[in-house]
């Protein structure tokens, strides 16, 4: 059986050509979001990932291989490993 993924949950948000001051051209910036995102107001902690379009989707992967970066937070995540 396969398992959901944060992008069929809509909990991967891609802000496209975001702009920076420190880089010459805007950037397409991938967020994934944990399970409750939307249904809470406190603030989260930030892990940054720079490893372009292999982190969630073997759809846009090289090769089709994703690191499946989503399906380990969640995993992480739900079993209280570690905190949203």
């Amino acid at each position: 059986m396969l398992e959901r993924r944060a992008k069929d949950e809509g909990r991967i948000r891609l802000h496209s050509r975001f702009p920076s001051r420190y880089l010459s051209t805007p950037r397409d910036v991938v967020v994934y979001l944990p399970p409750g995102y939307d249904s809470g107001s406190e603030r989260y902690p930030v892990l940054y990932l720079q490893d372009g379009q292999n982190l969630f989707d073997p759809a846009t992967a090289y090769l089709g291989q994703d690191r499946q970066a989503d399906m380990t937070a969640d995993r992480l995540i739900l079993s209280g490993a570690i905190e949203p």
